[in-house]
């Protein structure tokens, strides 16, 4: 799996962007999903075990999907607009 980071290109597209943020969201789910329910069963049942030490990515997260302030949301209110430009979207 891609370890956090969005891949930069001189120039990142919109193809590029979801590719990265489907990349967080899946980091996102390995951690909570494996990683985090992994140790709550090893504390649980007793066993010892050395403590993974992962990043959080939420903030990333929210910054791109937060509502009603994130970059998806952005797009999306800028789009239902008639002449909506990328102008207007960057004020």
């Amino acid at each position: 799996m891609d370890i956090y980071g969005f891949e930069v290109f001189e120039q990142n597209t919109f193809d590029q962007f979801s590719i990265n943020y489907a990349n967080e969201k899946l980091q996102e789910y390995f951690i909570n999903s494996v990683i985090k329910l992994e140790e709550k069963l090893y504390l649980e049942e007793g066993v010892e075990f050395e403590e993974l030490k992962v990043e959080d990515n939420s903030e990333i997260l929210s910054i791109i999907e937060l509502k009603p302030h994130g970059i998806l949301y952005q797009l999306f209110d800028e789009m239902i607009y008639p002449e909506s430009s990328d102008e207007k979207l960057l004020n």
